[in-house]
């Protein structure tokens, strides 16, 4: 990763045409496109994942019943502990930790799909 970094940087700080830093800016511009779909698409994803486990608490509010609906995690984590009396500080835990999990995940596919675009722009150049 290092090194296809170093030649995405020497590619660009080398002297281009006007029209090769135009080709190189066009991919550029699609992969930031792409990532921020791609960001925001996984983003909705995370947050609709993470929001069913309050679905019992809200369902509780707005029709509650005679006894309390079962709480379902969408990760099942063993802490040891009664998972109803400290359900709020276990879901806080693990949404902080999806979300480092979710966050290097994004950050490697984009920069793949950079890479990608860098390739493409540089056959472009060429061919």
């Amino acid at each position: 990763m290092k090194d296809l970094t170093q030649h995405l940087v020497v590619d660009w700080k080398t002297e281009k045409t006007p029209e090769q830093l135009k080709i190189m800016k066009l991919y550029a511009n699609t992969s930031r496109q792409l990532c921020l779909i791609y960001v925001a698409y996984v983003l909705s994803g995370v947050i609709i994942f993470f929001s069913l486990p309050l679905v019992p608490f809200i369902l509780d509010v707005m029709w509650p019943l005679n006894q309390s609906r079962p709480v379902i995690s969408p990760y099942p984590g063993y802490y040891f502990v009664d998972t109803r009396e400290y359900f709020f500080k276990i879901f806080w835990h693990s949404i902080i930790s999806w979300e480092i999990i979710f966050t290097a995940v994004v950050a490697h596919d984009c920069l793949l799909m950079t890479y990608v675009e860098h390739i493409c722009s540089m056959f472009t150049m060429v061919g």
